[in-house]
């Protein structure tokens, strides 16, 4: 089983209805879009960080829509810590869902955008520089992509149909 850095596999301690679970498929996707979009653009040679060309608080927003929807994608696959009751994760989807290596990558990659948004911490002293940042976009790519691939191949006919209003398969690179 996944064991994560400050993590614990999640065993569901509640179920959601088929109802639940088909509306959360949108937000799912949205959350997959959002980052894509996000990292695709701070990608661009003429909108990356530091670039001239691009003014900083574009850039900013930026990198924290990519860091809040990253870590959206990364609470759904990767669960840590007390979940709340309302949270949705793949174990719902997959009772067998393990999340694997990648996922120890993904948590490790993902810590420094975590200091970036969400609160104010001493720990932002530590990550002052746009290269930690960048650094972190390159190495979330990978194993991101390649749980939203697994995510996806365990679909059935259901799961297609709930996830293909959002053409979640149409997302992969």
């Amino acid at each position: 089983m996944y064991q994560g850095p400050d993590t614990f596999y999640f065993v569901r301690t509640y179920e959601l209805t088929e109802e639940q679970l088909e509306k959360m498929a949108r937000h799912i996707v949205y959350e997959r879009r959002m980052w894509q979009w996000a990292y695709d653009t701070l990608m661009k040679e003429d909108q990356r960080p530091g670039s001239m060309d691009f003014d900083q608080r574009w850039q900013n927003a930026l990198i924290e829509s990519h860091a809040l929807h990253l870590r959206a994608l990364t609470e759904f696959f990767c669960p840590r810590k007390s979940p709340r009751r309302t949270d949705v994760f793949a174990t719902h989807y997959f009772p067998s869902w393990d999340p694997g290596p990648e996922g120890d990558e993904l948590l490790a990659s993902v810590l420094t955008l975590n200091k970036r948004v969400g609160h104010l911490t001493l720990s932002r002293i530590q990550y002052e520089t746009r290269n930690e940042d960048e650094r972190s976009w390159y190495q979330c790519r990978g194993p991101m992509t390649e749980l939203l691939n697994r995510f996806e191949a365990m679909f059935g006919e259901k799961e297609r149909n709930w996830f293909s209003s959002g053409h979640l398969s149409q997302l992969h690179d």
